[in-house]
């Protein structure tokens, strides 16, 4: 839980699954044992890096990389586990350059202009869609280990490298998609996933609802079922 948290309801969703137990972690003596590791954004990542190194939780993290475990990271999340994050603005440091975790190969550049776009559908590592929205100033380049796997599905986008939205690097994945968990499919997936991977059964169905549009959806497919519709349009004077 970063000081500078932004978008902390990006994990929400994942406190709703049955199957897993949701803990912030603020000092390094609060650690335990986590099978995941999540990184959320953050509003002032420098600053919050600085803040993991300071705090001993930076040695966590690494420690847990070190060990094979599992690591997802959100936007600013996914800037701290590159190797660097370039300020040439100094929008955020008067350091032109300030070191990562290095846990991805990924270097990150704060531009001037933030980078706003709503994804509505992006292509996953799992062969499972999901979608979300980016707000962020950086922009990242990568290297051969970091593989480009989350892709916006958006055909707008006229090459591959203008559609990469995230990366994997073994157990290390990182998006720059807030909202990725939303969607109930992927969410289960990824987490099937990584029971398998840890050694536990896949649970193979969903556990839990939390995807607000199917949501809405499911909620409009009620009130058409029990509502008498054609009134309600001819009252409207949609009929």
């Amino acid at each position: 839980m970063l000081r500078h948290v932004s978008n902390y309801t990006d994990f929400a969703p994942l406190a709703a699954e049955p199957d897993v137990r949701l803990r912030p972690v603020r000092h390094a003596e609060e650690w335990g044992d986590p099978d995941v590791v999540m990184l959320p954004g953050s509003k002032s990542v420098v600053p919050d890096l600085d803040d993991l190194r300071r705090s001993g939780l930076a040695d966590n993290i690494l420690g847990h990389a070190e060990r094979g475990k599992w690591i997802f990271g959100i936007c600013g999340g996914l800037q701290i586990l590159g190797r660097a994050i370039l300020d040439p603005h100094g929008i955020e440091s008067a350091a032109p350059e300030v070191p990562g975790l290095g846990l991805i190969d990924l270097r990150s550049t704060f531009a001037a202009d933030k980078t706003l776009v709503r994804v509505a559908r992006a292509e996953t590592p799992l062969g499972v869609p999901s979608g979300g929205y980016e707000i962020h100033h950086g922009l990242t380049d990568h290297g051969p280990s970091a593989l480009p796997l989350f892709l916006r599905a958006d055909r707008a986008y006229p090459s591959e490298a203008e559609r990469i939205c995230g990366y994997v690097s073994g157990r290390r994945w990182a998006t720059y998609l807030h909202g990725v968990f939303d969607d109930d499919a992927f969410r289960r997936a990824w987490l099937d996933h990584v029971r398998a991977d840890i050694g536990l059964a896949p649970q193979g169905r969903q556990l839990a609802a939390y995807d607000l549009e199917k949501a809405l959806d499911r909620l409009a497919d009620i009130v058409r079922e029990h509502s008498d519709m054609e009134t309600i349009y001819q009252s409207m004077g949609l009929k």
